[in-house]
């Protein structure tokens, strides 16, 4: 007999992400997340894929956990990041300093040997990535407190006492690089308040970054690229003279030029995310999403073909895409018709993505060059096995701005069946519903209790298009709680929603709307609304 889908047979499920490949595409290196009920946490530990036996093994096993994997570029270590305890003492530790407690980069001889700890950064580590020559590491810190100050932060620790005063603590942040044999680090740059994101060029001779200038998470419309000389003392370049907030940079395999992610209008943060390519001295910027109507959510060069592959939210699905002889091709195989979580590509071809569909729950898929997809993991096998899987569709209706999509989720052998209907409302805005067996609202549980499901990607949502992403634009409640309101009428022209049995519930815009609605209406007999806007 299966059982029903419950809140906690989801959160039991192992969840796969960040994949890195091995230089030789022999190996995916991964975390694994898993719950911890007693201390009501979630922790991730690293996993290891051999891709020719399709099997998978538990590299680290410690308490606080392990994330971050990224393969040295010779092949020979794994680093990753954790707030584990150091049990060596490090040529720049100071036997008198308390133990940090804030994420450090680790680095872990592949084969053989233990984890040893590269950094000791004051307040943890941002960010950080191998060199080309894999004789270092440069990461992304905040800058130190000035003793006193630090030693006062830690008598208030030991207190209890952890109030946080924002716009106090402020510090700028900084470069710096250690060498793995002699463990020293060294100051390469101190920059401003905003800077986030760090990528290094092939030659090792250069680094781009992306900074705001204040670290104030509502200054995104301010990132900008800069570029920067590792042996050298000159200032940063910022990279493209263009307004707009700009992410995620990354080096072409041969150096010569940056792709990066931004929106197509610089004005609003809402518009379609798009894919932009310039030189890596700069320049006029290259729209490469120009006449798609997909968001990018993740970009990564694949070495081994010098093609660009992009993760995307495309309507209902997020599948990867390829940028081939100018135009972007749809990869075949599993993460088709499926929900791309995460993906890497190695340096020979060999491509590592964590994906899931209505059907199944996430795994990690391994592509060799010029082979098939392959399933390397298998952790949710019992929970497919044992429980009853509810019956997912990705409908169509009409509204006044036109074809309005939506996922209905009805409880197993009861897809035509009229049944209390709950509408579950997805946040962003700009965000969208996707047709896979999880959600943030566990639409699952709701059918395995009986009820049917609406997800509606209403007029805002991303995935359809620049011109569909920005047509709420000072209209929230407007035409978005009309195409969510024709599509419950869809379903009662289908006799698959029953007035009287209708309830809404969203958290923050999904929120927001819920609260708008059931001002606007009297259709809903009940309504939860999450952490959602009630008065403006």
């Amino acid at each position: 007999m299966k059982h029903k889908i419950t809140s906690k047979s989801l959160l039991d499920l192992k969840i796969p992400g960040a994949p890195s490949v091995s230089p030789d595409g022999r190996h995916v290196v991964f975390s694994l997340r898993e719950s911890n009920y007693e201390e009501s946490r979630n922790v991730s530990r690293l996993w290891l894929a051999d891709v020719e036996e399709g099997k998978c093994r538990q590299l680290t096993f410690s308490y606080e956990g392990e994330h971050a994997p990224q393969w040295s570029p010779d092949g020979k270590w794994i680093g990753f990041v954790s707030s584990r305890p150091n049990f060596l003492v490090l040529p720049d530790h100071d036997d008198d300093d308390e133990e940090t407690d804030k994420d450090q980069v680790w680095v872990m001889p592949v084969g053989m040997g233990e984890a040893v700890r590269l950094t000791n950064a004051n307040q943890g580590v941002r960010e950080f990535r191998w060199t080309p020559d894999s004789k270092s590491i440069i990461y992304l810190v905040d800058e130190a407190r000035p003793s006193s100050l630090e030693f006062a932060n830690r008598e208030d620790r030991h207190k209890k006492i952890d109030p946080v005063v924002e716009h106090f603590d402020k510090r700028r942040k900084q470069f710096w690089e250690i060498s793995v044999e002699e463990k020293k680090p060294e100051l390469i740059y101190t920059g401003d308040y905003g800077i986030e994101e760090l990528e290094i060029s092939p030659d090792g001779k250069h680094i781009v970054f992306t900074s705001n200038g204040t670290g104030e998470p509502n200054d995104y419309h301010l990132y900008e690229l800069y570029v920067m000389e590792l042996e050298g003392e000159s200032d940063p370049n910022k990279l493209v003279d263009a307004p707009g907030g700009k992410s995620m940079p990354r080096w072409s395999p041969d150096g010569t030029k940056i792709a990066y992610v931004a929106g197509l209008d610089p004005k609003l943060s809402y518009s379609q995310e798009c894919v932009f390519l310039v030189g890596a001295s700069g320049g006029v910027p290259t729209n490469l999403s120009e006449g798609i109507d997909w968001d990018v959510e993740l970009i990564h060069w694949d070495p081994g073909s010098q093609e660009l592959l992009a993760l995307a939210a495309e309507k209902t699905f997020a599948p990867l895409f390829a940028y081939r002889e100018n135009k972007w091709v749809k990869l075949d195989g599993p993460v088709i018709g499926a929900v791309c979580l995460d993906f890497d590509s190695g340096r020979d071809g060999t491509i590592a993505a964590v994906a899931e569909n209505r059907m199944t729950v996430p795994e990690l898929f391994v592509k060799a060059k010029d082979a098939d997809w392959k399933q390397v993991s298998n952790f949710g096998e019992a929970f497919l096995k044992n429980h009853e899987l509810p019956e997912i569709e990705v409908i169509n209706w009409t509204s006044d701005i036109g074809e309005i999509e939506g996922v209905v989720v009805s409880p197993s052998g009861k897809a035509d069946a009229q049944l209390p209907l709950v509408i579950q409302v997805h946040g962003g805005p700009k965000g969208n519903s996707l047709a896979s067996l999880r959600s943030y609202c566990h639409h699952a549980v709701f059918a395995a209790e009986g009820y049917r499901v609406l997800m509606p990607n209403y007029r805002g949502s991303a995935g359809y298009g620049n011109t569909f992403a920005v047509a709420n634009r000072r209209d929230l409640g407007g035409g978005d709680f009309r195409d969510i309101m024709a599509g419950i009428d869809h379903l009662e022209a289908r006799g698959l929603a029953t007035p009287g049995k209708i309830g809404i519930m969203g958290g923050s815009y999904g929120g927001y709307m819920t609260n708008w609605a059931i001002g606007q209406t009297n259709r809903f007999t009940a309504a939860i609304s999450m952490f959602g806007i009630f008065n403006l």
